[in-house]
């Protein structure tokens, strides 16, 4: 049964991946006149255009050296890991989990710094680690969904009452995550969700710990989120910086909610923001552009590093 529901599981992914490049093609080759979009693409290529392209290449490292720092705070309520050993598990991660559907890769990976006995608290960790990344996605990015509403005044709908909404659902998902070992208490006495969370229960969660890295999460989460304004600077977007930034939340707080491996999600990504951007008259090839370098700085080159570091295991183990 299980085997049958993982199969079904995986063909929708295939069939949304197929449609989500469907749509690409549709809209860049069918709906518009690609050549014509080519044309129109203005590289930024004077010294302020380059400065931001190498910033967007060179942030790369706070960006996985603050994950690997917020992973180390989740890892060391349980074992001490020094910020190096973290630094190369989440690489390997990274890796395993490029190759691997739904990520899971990412938990074998992480564990290649950790000794046997501490891999149930490496899955806890990464847990934590992810679902902290998730909330402050979901929070940035609906109230900028709220702030875009406000500024493009959207007729029918209610600045106050979104806002209002938005900032009471994400209230409970932030006392939730901070009182997690309630929540899963609370949760598990419905017999079908404690048989899914069986290994959640009885592990003590402290809140200053997951406070932490939802701070961390929050500081990584602007770090990837200027890269993408940069790579758009040099591809000639000269919107306003905020607005640039809202929307881009708006990118990634759809795309969270799309369960897809590392390389589909590529595909969710471009889709989303062929949707998204157009609001602020991107050129399309610009959009797709944009996506792709960001895929290859903050996913391809650590993956590389990842695959470097899992080698040298190897042949350290032989």
């Amino acid at each position: 049964m299980q085997a049958t529901k993982n199969f079904v599981f995986s063909i929708f992914k295939v069939l949304l991946v197929i449609a989500l490049l469907g749509s690409i093609i549709n809209f860049l080759f069918v709906e518009r006149d690609f050549t014509s979009l080519i044309r129109k693409v203005r590289l930024d290529y004077s010294l302020k255009g380059w400065i931001c392209l190498v910033l967007a290449i060179l942030m790369v490292i706070p960006n996985w050296l603050i994950e690997a720092y917020k992973w180390k705070i989740g890892m060391d309520s349980y074992a001490v890991i020094s910020l190096k050993d973290s630094f190369v598990s989440v690489m390997s991660g990274i890796t395993l989990g490029l190759m691997t559907p739904a990520r899971v890769g990412e938990y074998a990976g992480r564990m290649i710094k950790v000794s046997k006995e501490r891999y149930g608290q490496t899955i806890v960790a990464t847990f934590l680690s992810s679902l902290s990344q998730l909330l402050v996605t979901l929070m940035i990015g609906g109230l900028s969904f709220a702030l875009v509403f406000r500024q493009f005044d959207f007729e029918g709908l209610s600045y106050e009452l979104i806002m209002y909404l938005a900032t009471t659902v994400f209230a409970i998902l932030l006392l939730s995550f901070l009182n997690l070992s309630k929540v899963i208490s609370l949760v598990t006495k419905i017999e079908w969700v404690a048989s899914k969370m069986e290994g959640l229960v009885g592990i003590e969660f402290r809140w200053q710990v997951q406070l932490e890295m939802m701070m961390l999460a929050a500081l990584r989460f602007l770090v990837y989120s200027f890269q993408y304004i940069l790579i758009l600077r040099f591809c000639g977007v000269d919107a306003l910086w905020w607005l640039l930034f809202c929307h881009i939340s708006m990118i990634f707080f759809l795309q969270s909610l799309l369960p897809l491996p590392p390389v589909a999600s590529f595909f969710a990504r471009t889709g989303v923001a062929l949707i998204i951007l157009s609001n602020l008259e991107i050129n399309e090839v610009v959009n797709v552009l944009s996506s792709m370098v960001i895929w290859v700085i903050n996913l391809s080159i650590p993956a590389l590093v990842g695959l470097y570091f899992i080698l040298i295991r190897k042949t350290e183990s032989v």
